[in-house]
């Protein structure tokens, strides 16, 4: 923790002098995690939570039908920076959230565990990205809901919810995985934690975010 805690200050003061900055970390699942006791002993302290939620596969899914004026398809690398921009864009008023570089998303596009043959893009009639829910894996049985994101002027139209609808229905019928999983800010602005519930998405866990402040 020491080195790379001195390692960030010396970026930070070389890549943004004179602005303040702040190291974040996850504060692990029980009140008892000896991450948690590390992180506090060092000055670190909780400010925010996020719900890690799960749904099984096996069993009837919901029927969601896709709205009017769109299509769902499955991302390919074209997709890969107009995914980026809506992602930015969709992601602004997103708290600890930061403009992703075209370097820095097409490594987690193309890494090993990402899941594009499982993930979601909706298209609007001039085929423009208007919502997506981008999945990786980890482990095994197990398909892990990255990102899903809406731009601000396609909300409330009930796309993300048919996105992720047909994620799962594509997980399900592969027969490669028995549950999907995700995490949300349980203060997330736009309500996601309400869309996941209405899809039967339950909470496994509640897991702390960290933050020291620097000056």
């Amino acid at each position: 923790m020491e080195k790379m805690e001195r390692r960030a200050d010396e970026l930070a003061a070389e890549r943004h002098p004179g602005r303040p900055w702040f190291f974040r970390a996850d504060g692990g699942v029980s009140e008892a995690d000896p991450v948690r006791r590390l992180l506090e002993h060092r000055g670190y302290r909780p400010v925010r939570w996020f719900n890690e939620m799960e749904r099984p596969l096996d069993g009837p899914l919901p029927e969601v039908p896709v709205p009017d004026g769109v299509r769902l398809v499955r991302p390919d690398d074209e997709l890969c920076e107009p995914v980026r921009a809506a992602h930015n864009r969709a992601f602004l008023d997103h708290w600890g959230s930061t403009e992703q570089t075209a370097e820095t998303w097409a490594q987690h596009w193309r890494s090993r565990t990402s899941r594009l043959d499982c993930s979601t893009v909706v298209l609007g009639a001039r085929d423009e990205v208007l919502a997506y829910v981008l999945c990786a894996q980890w482990v095994e049985r197990e398909l892990y809901v990255n990102l899903v994101g809406t731009v601000p002027e396609a909300r409330g139209r009930g796309l993300a919810r048919a996105a992720l609808a047909g994620t799962m229905a594509v997980a399900a019928a592969s027969g490669r995985y028995d549950v999907i999983q995700l995490g949300v800010d349980s203060a997330n602005p736009t309500g996601a934690t309400r869309l996941y519930d209405s899809l039967g998405f339950t909470v496994d866990r509640t897991v702390p975010s960290y933050r020291l402040d620097r000056s």
